[in-house]
């Protein structure tokens, strides 16, 4: 093992450590801001009948409350369930921002997840909100844009899938909806297939296609609930 690779795992292991330092400081840390707030909502939801929008004034959109439903439905409602979550989704996130560097190199793929690890848990208050709760389709959302990107064929399941995990990033946070078209010039600025305004119609049909998918599911869902 040569001196570089050493100091390389060297720094991993105490970028890792320190990690490691401040997961265990943060569940000293009482919860508070949005997290608590849409967690009783969702304790309410799924306990209580509650039918969000009817029987709770509430600005957040549906995706937030089902995640929180689904939580306290597998690990129970409560603190200790929320951090648990909050940890192995932080986890899996960390996981799949390795994977979006590893083409550079597997140590920077972990070095930018560590250091991403590090600033988010930083900020105690930033715990399991909204804003981390939408970083997992965003950055599945870049995986696949990079994917389509250097593709050779034209696989229309994949514009719907990107579709779909659009849709399910704008239905906790509404803004995200602007990645659509952001997402669709990037396929097409960095695509290795000549250019034709046919495909660029069918990725456009393709991709609206899967958003529409979560939309109407939640909308149906909703509607069912009287929640309108």
């Amino acid at each position: 093992m040569n001196f570089k690779r050493l100091s390389v795992r060297v720094a991993l292991g105490v970028l890792g450590v320190m990690l490691a330092w401040l997961v265990f400081h943060s569940v000293q840390v009482p919860l508070f801001t949005d997290s608590i707030y849409v967690h009783y909502g969702a304790y309410l939801i799924g306990e209580h009948g509650f039918v969000p929008y009817r029987d709770l004034f509430e600005i957040n959109f549906p995706l937030t409350y089902l995640v929180h439903v689904l939580i306290g439905k597998v690990f129970g409602f409560g603190e200790f369930a929320l951090r648990l979550f909050g940890f192995l989704s932080l986890i899996g996130l960390l996981v799949l921002i390795s994977r979006l560097f590893r083409p550079i190199h597997r140590a920077v793929g972990w070095f930018v997840a560590i250091s991403f690890g590090l600033l988010y848990l930083s900020r105690v208050n930033n715990f399991f909100q909204r804003d981390f709760l939408v970083l997992i389709p965003v950055v599945i959302i870049i995986q696949s844009t990079l994917k389509l990107a250097h593709r050779r064929d034209f696989k229309e399941q994949q514009w719907l899938c990107l579709g779909v995990w659009v849709a399910l990033a704008a239905l906790i946070k509404p803004h995200y909806a602007a990645i659509l078209p952001v997402a669709l010039l990037s396929v097409f600025v960095f695509f290795k297939l000549p250019l034709t305004l046919k495909m660029m119609c069918r990725a456009m049909a393709r991709m609206a296609m899967g958003f529409s998918i979560p939309v109407m599911i939640m909308i149906a869902g909703l509607s069912y609930l009287d929640g309108w």
